[in-house]
């Protein structure tokens, strides 16, 4: 199945960006300015700064093997990532998490990332600036997610395919967008979709049937309404690309939509 893994444009090649950002990659723009997403080499990202979003297979390889000068980048991005998430781990100091689990999820973090981003499986780790949300997919079948409610990282009882759960995460700037996607701002309820097709591409919903739309939502609503993701197994199909899809057919098994609503 193809995940995603969310990467700064800094540590992209701006050549690159250039050139492959309308088929291959696109952005989403953070609106809070409140404290660092995470820490890259260039220092700390803050709200505002631009995000790519690129697949863990194919594009990964191309961008590392053909700028092998970013080889070192990524890997000190992977330890920086690292880093932030045992300390937000020490943070929780949650009871619900045992050594054992703790010691593959950091062993994932660095197996997956370190030595498999350049072939096959990417790791997601996302970290807000208020702390309200963290995705974390080590590529096992466990998932966890932070809630904001208690305080605790908890196990994500779905087991279900290997895409984590964001927490509920409030726009606290209500008058502004939460983001920019595809050069328009976004705004409370808005719902993306990003379907990632196995070979590399993460793609943008663009003109799908609604009724499809509606249909991939509600299938998803598997967790309480304050998730702001959600996803759905694709099903039996080949060759269909999200524009061509339609709410009579279905979607390729190595398609993951990811349904995101802005709040």
């Amino acid at each position: 199945m193809a995940r995603a893994l969310f990467i700064t444009e800094e540590t992209l090649p701006k050549e690159y960006i250039a050139k492959s950002l309308e088929d291959k990659i696109f952005q989403f723009q953070t609106s809070l300015i409140n404290g660092a997403l995470f820490h890259l080499p260039e220092g700390p990202t803050l709200g505002g700064d631009n995000f790519i979003i690129y697949s863990d297979s194919l594009i990964t390889t191309v961008i590392l093997n053909d700028f092998p000068e970013k080889r070192r980048e990524a890997r000190e991005v992977i330890k920086k990532v690292r880093s932030e998430f045992m300390r937000l781990i020490g943070m929780l100091k949650t009871p619900k998490i045992t050594e054992h689990e703790l010691s593959e999820m950091l062993y994932a973090i660095e197996t997956k990332l370190a030595f498999e981003l350049e072939t096959q499986s990417a790791v997601t780790v996302l970290k807000f600036p208020e702390r309200e949300l963290l995705y974390f997919n080590g590529g096992e079948n466990f998932l966890f997610y932070y809630n904001s409610e208690t305080k605790q990282l908890e196990r994500d009882l779905h087991r279900g395919p290997k895409l984590g759960i964001l927490s509920k995460f409030q726009n606290k700037q209500k008058v502004l967008p939460r983001f920019t996607f595809n050069k328009k701002p976004t705004l409370p309820g808005d719902k993306i979709v990003i379907c990632t097709d196995g070979v590399g591409d993460i793609t943008p919903s663009k003109s799908f049937d609604r009724s499809y739309l509606e249909h991939v939502v509600q299938g998803c609503i598997t967790e309480p309404p304050e998730k702001i993701i959600q996803y759905i197994n694709a099903k039996n199909n080949e060759n269909l690309s999200l524009y061509q899809l339609k709410s009579d057919q279905n979607v390729p098994d190595d398609y993951t939509i990811i349904v995101l609503e802005i709040r």
